[in-house]
């Protein structure tokens, strides 16, 4: 995802970005690269709420809360 995310931040596209960072930090969080996938959520998570997409944001939340575990 990371030419994606790099291609939707040009393009100006900041809810897809913000989608496009969930699947791979999901993933890192089953590979338990938590740090890695911290990261991701973090960035999705700013997104989300500068946008006021509240599911999107508890969505990111619960996938926050599984990598810290």
């Amino acid at each position: 995802c990371t030419e994606a995310a790099k291609a939707l931040r040009a393009f100006g596209a900041p809810y897809w970005l913000a989608r496009c960072l969930l699947d791979p930090a999901d993933f890192l969080i089953g590979a338990t690269r938590t740090e890695a996938a911290t990261e991701l959520l973090d960035e999705a998570e700013r997104i989300f709420t500068s946008l006021r997409a509240a599911p999107w944001v508890e969505r990111t939340q619960r996938s926050l809360t599984l990598a810290v575990r």
